[in-house]
């Protein structure tokens, strides 16, 4: 199929409503150089974007309040964005390299001068190949990483939580979609802790998000690892980790069977240990861990794993009542004994039905949340019933 590059190839006919979330960025080059698209994701940034999406024989896209929304009209074509990502990976074979069936995660980062100093501006870039009219294509995702998370304040933990995020040992799992805030919640706790004296944290992740070696005016140390950079598999994580004997450990996301034992063992011998998985809901975190080990292995897992739960949370982001911003509801259990004791009894099947009578009865609900942002007026009723709705 042959492409138009001046022929618009989006919709042009949206509501009221739609066409408010959509920003038009001003002059964009027939063809983008790196350093035009240095510019743009400067403007995105102050457009409020979370992510940035170009595909081939696409304009280019930015997900605006958990929206995507096309924020130009001219298509970009694969040579054009092999180059982006080659310039944005800082090195020349990795659009080769796409080719062969593989995707390239990295950072990418630029600054710009502001009075007497820089900005840095950092972004988690996501490459990789895409079919196109039967030909190859390709498609580069980079998020927004801003330097510091805010504060726990800032996001609005609530008290009970905000001292729950905080065990001597243990697991706090955060669960959630894509883009839900996970990351940056537990920024914000990392941030916490180090303003507290005396602590050790080391922080493992895909790439290095939030830069908290300077956080202002810390009273603890914190060692950030990036995978491929400071280590090359998963596995070597908790191991190393275990020879440093930090307080803390940050996981990052938590995916692979050696990292979850891994972070097993951290916990047996006393470490404090957090991490993010891809899960919707309190009620499957549990199960979602167990789902990489073998069917032999997973009674002895879910003993271990059990005895360390801390605190699980889920987390979501729903449109504020302005229209202007989003609002974080959040379900959450603290696990007294009583909880670890009752779900060590439970059969693994029934685990996700036990917990979720755990978060009713003794937790917070999606909807006890989200009922407490429509009575503060910060999410409407036609939200708040849509959540209800999809949540019976």
């Amino acid at each position: 199929m042959a492409y138009d590059i001046d022929k618009p190839i989006i919709s042009e006919n949206f509501t009221d409503e739609e066409r408010g979330l959509i920003v038009d960025y001003p002059d964009p080059p027939v063809k983008w150089t790196v350093e035009d698209f240095d510019n743009f994701l400067v403007w995105a940034v102050e457009k409020k974007m979370s992510d940035v999406i170009i595909s081939s024989n696409e304009p280019v896209w930015m997900s605006r309040l958990g929206v995507k929304v096309p924020v130009t009209k001219r298509p970009l074509n694969t040579q054009n964005i092999d180059d982006l990502i080659d310039g944005t990976a800082r090195a020349k074979a990795v659009s080769s390299a796409l080719k062969g069936g593989y995707e390239r995660n990295f950072a990418y980062e630029f600054k710009r001068r502001e009075g007497a100093g820089y900005i840095r501006y950092r972004f988690r870039a996501n490459a990789i190949t895409s079919l196109v009219g039967g030909a190859m294509g390709c498609s580069l995702t980079l998020r927004y990483i801003p330097h510091l998370p805010p504060s726990l304040d800032e996001i609005g933990i609530e008290d009970e939580l905000r001292r729950a995020l905080q065990p001597s040992d243990g697991f706090v799992l955060v669960a959630g979609n894509t883009g839900t805030g996970k990351t940056t919640l537990l920024g914000a706790v990392m941030a916490e802790i180090l303003r507290t004296f005396g602590k050790s944290i080391v922080t493992y992740e895909d790439p290095v998000e939030f830069m908290l070696k300077e956080l202002p005016g810390r009273k603890s140390i914190i060692d950030h690892h990036e995978f491929g950079k400071n280590f090359q598999r998963w596995e070597e994580a908790p191991a190393n980790a275990n020879r440093r004997d930090p307080n803390i450990v940050l996981l990052g996301e938590a995916k692979e069977r050696e990292t979850f034992r891994g972070m097993i063992n951290l916990g047996n011998i006393g470490k404090a240990c957090y991490a993010t998985l891809h899960t919707s809901r309190v009620m499957n975190i549990i199960t979602r861990v167990l789902d990489v080990f073998d069917h032999f292995e997973k009674p002895q897992i879910a003993t271990s794993l059990i005895m360390n739960l801390r605190l699980l949370i889920s987390q979501r982001l729903l449109m504020h009542s302005n229209r202007k911003q989003r609002v974080a509801i959040r379900e959450y259990l603290i696990l007294k004994s009583n909880h670890r004791n009752k779900l060590m009894q439970t059969k693994i099947e029934a685990l996700p039905f036990v917990l979720q009578e755990m978060v009713e009865s003794d937790g917070v609900t999606f909807l006890d949340s989200a009922r407490k942002e429509l009575k503060a007026g910060n999410i409407t009723k036609d939200d708040f019933e849509k959540l209800e709705y999809e949540l019976e």
